[in-house]
């Protein structure tokens, strides 16, 4: 008899609108070798920490998920994401733009 096919428990590990943070995020989860799906969030209200420092880099707002198993170790890994825009993280480690 065939049994049905389970799938993981899903949980959210980041929400972004930011295309180089969601990359980023991409990166080092594949890095790390843990699976995770990308999913637009609906037209819910999204606070200021969803909005890019800047417009060419706006991507519909989307959320990451991962099996509750990887959920720990995925947050740990895009934890400096969920800080801001990224050029708010520049600012609080300090690095400044060459001009």
């Amino acid at each position: 008899m065939d049994q049905p096919e389970t799938f993981p428990q899903a949980v959210a590990a980041l929400d972004t609108n930011d295309n180089f943070a969601l990359g980023l995020a991409a990166a080092a989860l594949n890095e790390a070798g843990i699976i995770f799906d990308v999913v637009d969030i609906s037209d819910e209200p999204l606070s200021d920490v969803l909005k890019a420092a800047n417009p060419k880099w706006w991507i519909p707002p989307c959320r990451i998920f991962v099996a509750t198993e990887d959920a720990n170790e995925a947050r740990s890994l895009l934890d400096p994401l969920q800080q801001g825009p990224i050029s708010d993280i520049e600012e609080q480690s300090g690095w400044e733009k060459s001009k």
